[in-house]
């Protein structure tokens, strides 16, 4: 997440927030105000990238059964700066590839997959939206990872109070 130029702890924003599961029921319990934007299946389909084209390999497949993808996620891969070894040298043959991850909206058939190749999963996500300040965010999800998983959390801007 991008800290805001105008960055207050305290301010209210916006946050979304991706939960495992079909959790609709048990969000308007425990969090009235949050607002349940909506839930669906996905596949979630990821993988070690080892060359450098195997993201696009898999997004022309997909393109040839007329899929596109809804999400695409990569991690940098590789050794971070700060946990180089002492001599500041990194042993780049040591160095992990780097995490692809592709989701699709619904849920694709066992040949499909098969063919594809990428390690998948069926996923069901109950997507919230919720005002609330940093220090009331990190209560929400204190108490939601008591009932499912977290799978995302964006900001998606710092909200302006209403002039009195």
């Amino acid at each position: 997440m991008a800290l805001d130029l105008d960055d207050r702890p305290e301010a209210d924003r916006l946050y979304e927030i991706g939960l495992d599961g079909d959790v609709s029921e048990a969000i308007r319990r425990s969090q009235p105000a949050a607002q349940v934007v909506g839930s669906g299946t996905s596949t979630i389909l990821w993988t070690r990238l080892h060359r450098p084209d195997d993201l696009q390999v898999l997004l022309d497949a997909l393109s040839d059964y007329g899929i596109t993808p809804c999400e695409i996620h990569e991690s940098a891969g590789g050794s971070r700066p700060d946990r180089l070894p002492a001599s500041g040298l990194a042993d780049l043959s040591s160095a992990r590839p780097p995490y692809c991850e592709v989701r699709i909206v619904g849920r694709l058939g066992a040949a499909v997959l098969h063919h594809l190749g990428w390690s998948h999963r069926v996923a069901r996500t109950t997507v919230v939206r919720l005002r609330a300040s940093r220090l009331g965010l990190r209560i929400v999800l204190a108490q939601l990872s008591t009932v499912t998983g977290v799978d995302y959390v964006v900001s998606l801007g710092i909200l302006q109070s209403d002039p009195d």
